[in-house]
């Protein structure tokens, strides 16, 4: 019903507002969260102190992806699987192995950008903030807004959240960026502006793909036009071209690429999807690539089959590493 689901919208806005979300669902709000045990988190703000940032550890950074009808939900994904997904999913804080083993963990939020009802609007705002959509976001009541909305694409402003969050940092630290779905191509986007602008070596970075997505450009239905307004460097012609180019730099420079598959038939659906990244990327030796088999979702629920990914990757964590197997 409606009143039920009211309150679970309710009880999902009040659960980001305990958990440190500093005007989530009802307010604009993007940015770095740092985490703590149990969901506790804490945007990062430049110059400032942070309680789950020591500036002294490796940091993993989770990028989510297309978040379509979550904000009016009033819903985050965080480092709790069941949360994240409550159909199949663990009652296990995800970040708690990482903590142990002395990481800062983060969530990269653009939820509110990527809340589009058409992917191709959310993917254009990786690339550009002068696409369809331009850099708008969507509130709790499900309006769209623009008022007080960065005047860069989300690429530049993740970009700048690493910047930040190295200048505060000891010497050093590598960073672990970790992107699901549409958050794989803003991670490569995002290194590659943080990387080729001389701001880290890009041997300190390593970039996991969850699942990743680009959607194949397909002329009247997603032409993919915003690509010539683009803010990050001119390398391709579409969204998987350029983010082939991107991470073929970024390897070839130093970093070190892995890839996670969960649910190809979702990520490599002919006529909406473009897996070309992920093939080239393999056969060019450039990347390893790890084909998950989350049995424990049904077959026909492609929607927890993708966000196995994620959740099996930050699980990985706590499980003692073997002979043969990259940490």
């Amino acid at each position: 019903t409606l009143a039920a689901a009211a309150a679970v919208a309710n009880a999902a806005a009040a659960h980001g507002r305990a958990k440190g979300f500093q005007s989530f669902p009802e307010g604009f709000d993007y940015g770095l969260y740092f985490f703590g045990l149990r969901g506790a988190c804490e945007k990062f703000t430049p110059g400032m102190d942070n309680g789950h940032f020591s500036g002294r550890s490796d940091v993993l950074v989770y990028v989510h992806g297309w978040e379509a009808g979550r904000i009016v939900q009033g819903y985050r994904e965080t480092f709790n699987w069941l949360h994240n997904e409550p159909r199949h999913g663990c009652d296990i804080d995800l970040a708690a192995a990482w903590l142990e083993k002395g990481w800062n963990v983060a969530v990269f939020y653009w939820d509110m950008f990527s809340d589009e009802q058409w992917l191709p609007d959310a993917e254009a705002k990786i690339w550009t903030s002068s696409g369809r959509a331009r850099m708008r976001y969507r509130l709790a009541d499900g309006s769209l807004r623009e008022d007080n909305s960065p005047c860069a694409c989300v690429a530049q402003v993740l970009a700048r959240c690493l910047a930040d969050v190295l200048a505060q940092s000891k010497p050093g630290i590598r960073l672990r960026l970790a992107g699901h779905s549409l958050g794989s191509p803003l991670v490569i986007a995002a290194a590659f502006e943080l990387c080729s602008t001389g701001l880290v070596g890009p041997e300190r970075l390593r970039i996991s793909l969850l699942d990743p997505f680009w959607s194949r450009q397909v002329p009247i239905i997603n032409g993919q036009r915003y690509l010539a307004q683009r803010e990050v460097e001119n390398l391709g012609s579409c969204t998987a071209d350029l983010s082939l180019a991107c991470a073929s730099w970024l390897h070839d420079n130093g970093a070190l690429l892995e890839i996670y598959v969960s649910c190809p038939l979702m990520t490599e659906f002919p006529l909406l999807a473009d897996p070309s990244p992920v093939a080239m990327l393999v056969y060019q030796g450039k990347t390893s690539l790890v084909r998950y088999s989350p049995d424990f979702c049904p077959a026909w629920d492609l929607e927890a089959r993708h966000l196995a990914a994620p959740n099996l990757y930050l699980l990985s964590m706590s499980v003692p590493v073997s002979d043969g197997v990259p940490s």
